[in-house]
């Protein structure tokens, strides 16, 4: 598998998981669940972190 498919891999997977973590944070505050949004909100913060390092100009080939 050469690098940049790669990276499109791993950056997919980091976006999907991104997106579940959004999703997840959406249904616990319809459910009023203080403990699952803050435990969601916490997982997409950390989703964002590790994301920034993929993103960054020496990995993206930029």
């Amino acid at each position: 598998m050469t690098a940049k498919a790669k990276f499109r891999f791993e950056l997919a997977g980091w976006i999907l998981f991104t997106l579940s973590a959004a999703f997840f944070t959406v249904s616990s505050l319809k459910s009023g669940d203080l403990a699952a949004v803050a435990g969601s909100g916490l997982f997409f913060v950390a989703c964002l972190v590790f994301m920034r390092p993929l993103l960054s100009s020496q990995n993206c080939g930029g």
